[in-house]
């Protein structure tokens, strides 16, 4: 009868074990990444929103969101952080679509791609708007 584990057992065990666990250290750096995407997307739609409701947006150009806000009373601390966030915006016209003809104009509506770009990461969006 055996009293211990042969070499050969013990050596395969070890190697069991370091496949585990370097499946798990993957595993967990892969959540990683995925959680600090996740919390930039959903940053970026945050701050995205006031610039969704803008009528005029310039393409290539680098926006704050103390330019488009419409709050009066901002302390300074306030007004250096709206400043700091830059956002860039690509707005593409897709398409037109003819919605009627009231005899002095025809009434198109445009809508198309909208990325909005925060540190590196861009957030698609649709957007819709009345042709010009």
């Amino acid at each position: 009868m055996r009293n211990a584990f042969s070499f050969v057992e013990v050596l395969v065990s070890v190697m069991v074990l370091a496949f585990l666990g370097t499946a798990l250290i993957k595993f967990n750096s892969f959540n990683k990444r995925s959680m600090e995407r996740n919390i930039l997307s959903q940053e970026l739609i945050l701050l995205s929103s006031p610039i969704l409701s803008q009528k005029k947006l310039d393409n290539e150009k680098e926006i704050d969101l103390l330019s488009i806000t419409a709050f009066k009373n901002l302390t300074n601390e306030d007004r250096d952080f709206l400043q700091s966030i830059k956002l860039s915006i690509d707005k593409e016209i897709e398409d037109k679509i003819f919605l009627a003809d009231d005899g002095k104009e025809k009434l198109y509506l445009e809508y198309g791609d909208l990325k909005v770009k925060y540190k590196d990461y861009t957030q698609n969006f649709l957007w819709m708007g009345k042709s010009k």
